[in-house]
């Protein structure tokens, strides 16, 4: 994701982890990998790891938030 945008969705971080960290040719692509988290895992495993991402990026996101906001009341733009 770009600096300041959001995190890819915990499925697709999952999955592209996985595809990474596994022998080459073990998963033919995306879908099959999140087909086998789902097999392995359970439909949860999908969102394994989204807490610990969530309490990076979440307050970032939060003052990031209230920073622009601010800034848009001080150049007199209306607030989102």
């Amino acid at each position: 994701a770009p600096p300041g945008g959001p995190p890819p969705p915990p499925p697709a971080t999952n999955a592209r982890t996985m595809i990474m960290a596994s022998e080459p040719g073990r998963y033919q692509g995306m879908l099959h990998c999140l087909l086998d988290i789902v097999r392995t895992r359970g439909f949860l495993g999908l969102y394994r790891g989204f807490g610990a991402q969530w309490m990076r990026v979440g307050p970032y996101a939060i003052v990031q938030f209230f920073v622009w906001e601010q800034l848009r009341h001080i150049l007199g733009m209306r607030p989102l």
